[in-house]
């Protein structure tokens, strides 16, 4: 059974205005029934006093003459009185006079009554006192003794017996009606109870369930409802303040906590034992553990450098320089490590210290410093190359051009021919050494060209350099899978040829004797999503080039240093230089590309170039033009800076029948025309010093509005280039040129700006 201090509100409230209403009712009814016996009481004893002394006085004369028919006459009155059960009449010496029975009753005992004599002063002690009424209550019957008296003389003395059950019956219809009373009384507390309580039990228990619902969902947005303006209006009103400002710190904690792990640092709390009390979501997801892992766990855990010992030391070293910052490795869970900058300090809180740890994955950090160390080294390769270019071109003209001009006037079988075309063939392999300086300087890429892939693939196998590297390494296959429906690519012919043969002169090292197989594939394939490789290929459309090998295969720490200027291991001097694969990586990134490598060490490596599909088609090329198509007797002016660029020219375009002109400057130039008129100027594109190609070509329109022009230089089409090209130049040619190119440009230059005159 439950305690009362364990019963529901509710039920403590009905219980106890229940109890006190039944208690104060009880109280009532007790003290109503009380008051009606002692007032019945008192009724019955006055109308016994008030029939015995009638009855009496009327009996008095009968006993003074002895005539006890008159007195028994006179008890017989009584029969009317219901109540009166008996009646007698007695003589002082104690005998019965006369009497009244109401049932036949002679057994029934008489009242012992001693009488002395009237008059005499002294007397025995009697079962009675005579000298005034009295009153006997005996087995259930109020017995009420009378003196008889005549003429103030008492003569004897009567003896009345009531029945009280008159007196029974009212109290027992009293108590039967307060039991009513009290019946209805008891129902009525316990309904108005019950109804009263809710004014109190039901805004406690709202309270009481607002509560316990905070405390499970933690929603502190709820509200209790006021209902009243008491004392539980004000708890209610309290409470929901309480609430408000729980709700107020709550979100305030929440954005502070959000804020905290949506950090770009992964941030760990960890006490003087190195054990880890807290961290962020950053640091569960950079170290691929659950908070709750995180939280059993040391900084030991994370970093295997870290030492009981080393920890000690940096944890005094902190409390005396109060912050710290290094790089170091950090573990994950699957057992990778990535590099990290680690700002540690201590914080106190609550009267104890923490060290706070804010880790940084700096891993694109460290690849973008490499990749800006990298390009900070082709950079001052390709000024170097440039530059070396540059002249080299201009050096190189004479040889590429001069033997075409002299073949046109050697007759057939002179022994000039061999040595003349020996020295062109020198001057165009000197030429296309020059394209690889400039490939690693990336100065010379034209990207807008549509490209087949499989056609630079197939001109890279008839290419002499090809043949060169499979002379240098005899016993090698190539074995070629090219998809026939392989999209085009914009891109360069001379670029790509040159990618291709680096990588296959770095698959043709690293075979074994055991397997001297290098396959070169191609083939399509869409990306609906990045793909994370060797470097992340975006979404898209994507021509790829295969270029595989079974040989040693490359480490993981090897692949990350073989796109670097002069990282080679192969023999310096025989067919090393450690630029070729800076190369490879220049070429696909000017072709907006990607690189993925798939290396196994001693099973062998395949290299995937990804470039861009266009949906494009390759522009077929003209069929050569002879010397003969290219005669005209226009007026040109060359302005080069390079005697020997102006002096080929010269002979060239003489030689095809031109009136030329040549000057040293753009300044030397504009001087000229604007006394003199030129069909077409050739334009160098480089001058040192003064203005260049582009400067002086917008002074010449402003001279000569539309004069035509063709543009020549040593590199390939750059801002400048493409600037002058959309003034009006209408062709550009790559030096070296020969007098068939150089020709060739002039001559369709002038026939299209004539038709468009015309």
């Amino acid at each position: 059974m439950k305690r009362f201090s364990d019963l529901s509100l509710k039920k403590k409230l009905i219980s106890i205005t229940a109890f006190t209403a039944l208690a104060a009712i009880l109280l009532v009814l007790i003290t109503n029934l009380l008051f009606a016996y002692i007032g019945f009481k008192q009724n019955n004893r006055n109308s016994l006093v008030s029939l015995a002394r009638i009855t009496g006085t009327n009996c008095g004369a009968a006993v003074i003459f002895g005539d006890n028919d008159a007195a028994e006459k006179t008890l017989e009155g009584l029969r009317t009185e219901t109540h009166i059960e008996s009646a007698r009449v007695y003589l002082p010496d104690g005998t019965v006079f006369a009497e009244f029975l109401r049932h036949s009753d002679k057994n029934r005992k008489k009242v012992n009554i001693n009488w002395y004599k009237i008059g005499d002063e002294t007397k025995e002690k009697s079962s009675i006192d005579l000298i005034d009424d009295r009153f006997i209550y005996s087995g259930g019957m109020a017995i009420i003794l009378h003196p008889v008296t005549m003429d103030d003389r008492q003569v004897g003395i009567i003896e009345i017996t009531s029945n009280q059950r008159e007196l029974n019956e009212a109290m027992a219809a009293i108590f039967f009606v307060n039991l009513f009373v009290l019946v209805i009384a008891s129902m009525l507390a316990v309904f108005i109870s019950t109804k009263a309580q809710k004014s109190i039990s039901g805004p406690v228990n709202m309270l009481a369930d607002t509560m316990a619902n905070v405390s499970r969902d933690k929603d502190y947005s709820v509200r209790v409802i006021k209902q009243s303006r008491d004392e539980l209006g004000t708890l209610c009103e309290m409470f929901n303040e309480m609430l408000s400002e729980i709700q107020e710190r709550d979100d305030r904690l929440r954005f502070i906590q959000y804020s905290v792990d949506h950090m770009q640092d992964a941030i760990f709390w960890a006490d003087s034992d190195a054990c880890i009390v807290s961290a962020n979501q950053k640091a569960c997801d950079l170290m691929g553990y659950t908070k709750e892992e995180i939280l059993s766990m040391t900084l030991y855990d994370f970093y295997l450098k870290l030492t009981p010992e080393t920890w000690k030391e940096m944890w005094e070293f902190i409390l005396k320089e109060k912050n710290i910052s290094a790089e170091i490795e950090t573990y994950k869970k699957d057992g990778t490590s990535f590099p990290s900058e680690v700002f540690v300090s201590n914080i106190e809180f609550n009267g104890k210290l923490y060290n706070c740890s804010f880790i940084r994955d700096i891993t694109d950090k460290q690849r973008l410093k490499a990749q800006l160390e990298q390009a900070q080294k082709l950079e001052a390769i390709g000024t170097l190359a440039g530059g070396v270019a540059h002249d080299l071109n201009n050096i190189l003209g004479g040889l590429v051009g001069y033997p075409d001009l002299l073949l046109m006037d050697i007759p057939e079988g002179s022994p000039l021919i061999k040595p003349l075309q020996t020295i062109k063939k020198s001057g165009e392999k000197a030429a296309a050494i020059v394209q690889d300086m400039l490939a690693l300087a990336r100065r010379n890429v034209d990207i807008q060209k549509v490209v087949s892939p499989n056609d630079v693939i197939s001109d890279y196998l008839k290419s002499p350099e090809h043949t060169k590297i499979m002379e240098f390494h005899p016993g090698i296959t190539i074995t070629v899978n090219l998809d026939k429906n392989l999209p085009n690519i914009t891109g360069s012919n001379v670029h790509l040829s040159k990618a291709i043969m680096n990588l296959v002169s770095n698959a043709a090292e690293a075979l074994t004797d055991e397997d001297r197989e290098i396959i070169i594939s191609t083939h399509f394939c869409y990306l609906d999503a990045d793909y994370h490789g060797f470097q992340t290929v975006t979404r898209g459309g994507y021509s790829i080039v295969s270029v595989e090998d079974r040989g040693t295969g490359i480490s993981k720490d090897d692949q990350k240093m073989i796109f670097e200027p002069f990282y080679t291991k192969k023999i310096m001097g025989r067919s090393g230089t450690g630029l070729g694969m800076t190369v490879v990586s220049g070429v696909v990134k000017d072709h907006r590309g990607f690189i993925d490598i798939e290396s196994t060490k001693g099973k062998g490596t395949r290299f995937d170039l990804y470039f861009p599909s266009t949906d494009e088609k390759v522009i077929e090329e003209s069929r050569e033009i002879s010397l003969e198509t290219c005669r005209g007797n226009e007026t040109i002016l060359v302005v080069d800076d390079v005697e020997e660029q102006r002096e080929l020219a010269l002979f060239a375009l003489k030689k095809l029948g031109y009136n030329v002109v040549t000057v040293i400057s753009g300044e030397e130039a504009i001087n000229y025309l604007k006394t003199k008129k030129a069909d077409l100027i050739i334009l160098d594109m480089i001058m040192e010093p003064g203005m260049d190609g582009l400067e002086t070509y917008r002074k010449v329109l402003e001279i000569n509005p539309g004069q035509k022009a063709v543009i020549s230089s040593g590199f390939a089409e750059n801002i400048r280039v493409k600037e002058a090209l959309k003034l009006g130049a209408g062709a550009y040619v790559k030096k070296p040129y020969t007098a068939i190119n150089l020709g060739t440009a002039v001559r369709k230059e002038l026939d299209r700006r004539i038709e468009k005159i015309n």
